[in-house]
């Protein structure tokens, strides 16, 4: 798996070293492992998941818009995609990965120790995580198959510093999904909000990169549950 690796990042632009292939591989081993009993991803094959989960995950490397040594957050980190392969690929950044699940929290402390990254993994809902001391904290917050972007700047906006992004990785629907949000990106501190192709042959994915201009108002995030029900 660590030679398909290399080879499917550089495809899409992405270097990754030996180390890197070997850490990404011990994760998914792992992942593999306990994928029987805590349903964490449909995906069963190396070559899907190198595809699908780790070249899609380090699209954003491609383009340059992690700095150097930036505090970065998974929102709904789930089975570790993006945020994962990000730390692995970018050892100067500071990943912590947020889930809600205190279970699949457990898995990603496991399987960071056992693929040797650095990273700190929270159990918190985003609703109640945002009104504490991680708002407004972070330069990057990546989200994957959280929500749709109007729901997503609600739960995640709050989270990132003044002049720092929010990276949405989205599908087909990218578009159409960034003007439905654009009174929820102006309302919570959302600025310039960039659509780029993330050049996945074969896949019509999207990242939705948003800048943070203002803080976001004390009053968001809403309650939980109620950014779903009633989007801005």
């Amino acid at each position: 798996m660590k030679d398909m690796l290399i080879s499917a990042a550089r495809g899409c632009g992405v270097e990754i070293s030996d180390g890197m292939a070997e850490s990404m591989e011990m994760y998914w081993t792992y992942l593999k492992e306990v994928n029987e009993s805590m349903n964490l991803t449909r995906v069963e094959s190396d070559e899907e998941a190198v595809s699908r989960h780790f070249v899609d995950s380090l699209i954003p490397l491609k383009f340059d818009i992690i700095p150097a040594g930036a505090g970065m957050m998974d929102l709904g980190s789930g089975a570790g995609f993006p945020g994962m392969p990000l730390a692995i690929a970018r050892p100067d950044v500071h990943v912590t990965l947020v889930d809600s699940l205190g279970k699949r929290v457990n898995f990603l402390k496991e399987a960071a120790n056992r693929a040797g990254v650095n990273i700190d993994a929270v159990h918190a809902r985003a609703e109640e995580a945002a009104k504490g001391d991680m708002r407004e904290k972070f330069d990057i917050v990546t989200a994957r198959a959280v929500a749709r972007l109007n729901v997503l700047c609600e739960l995640a906006l709050p989270f990132v510093k003044v002049g720092g992004r929010l990276i949405a990785y989205k599908g087909p629907a990218a578009q159409e999904e960034l003007s439905e949000a654009a009174n929820a990106m102006k309302r919570l501190g959302g600025g310039e909000a960039r659509l780029i192709p993330a050049g996945i042959p074969g896949r019509d994915e999207y990242l939705v990169v948003v800048k943070k201009v203002s803080a976001t108002p004390k009053s968001f995030p809403r309650k939980p549950g109620e950014a779903a029900r009633k989007p801005l």
